[in-house]
């Protein structure tokens, strides 16, 4: 089966977890075991998981779990989450702060870098300089 990335969060917050599972109740399960820690442990929760279409997973294992800060940025910049609010670098100035992805690099962007790159040299016409 091919790895796929799934977004799941709690009902009713806007804050989740990215994990790389080959199905959505492979999926489920990595993260009812991450979720539910945040809850006490509880037997139930009332949780929702998307498929992340686009993100850029293959090279990592099923089970990976986008956690840590770095993991963060990682997962941001593979469109395992579409924006960071705290914490993430802008590839393109380098300021801390809100991140969001973008679909080509660098892939994560503060709001006050456009989100399309400037041409390298002053040739707009996409042919030899």
């Amino acid at each position: 089966m091919a790895k796929k990335c799934y977004f799941g969060c709690i009902e009713g917050e806007n804050t989740g977890i990215a994990v790389v599972a080959e199905d959505l109740k492979q999926a489920k399960k990595f993260l009812w075991h991450v979720l539910s820690q945040d809850y006490g442990g509880e037997d139930y929760i009332d949780m929702r998981v998307r498929m992340m279409r686009n993100a850029r997973i293959q090279d990592l294992p099923v089970g990976h779990v986008f956690m840590s800060e770095e993991e963060l940025q990682d997962g941001v910049e593979r469109g395992a989450y579409g924006y960071l609010e705290e914490g993430g670098i802008c590839k393109r100035c380098g300021k801390s702060g809100y991140v969001e992805h973008i679909n080509e690099p660098p892939y994560a962007v503060c709001m006050e870098c456009p989100t399309v790159a400037p041409p390298s040299s002053g040739n707009t016409d996409g042919g030899d300089c």
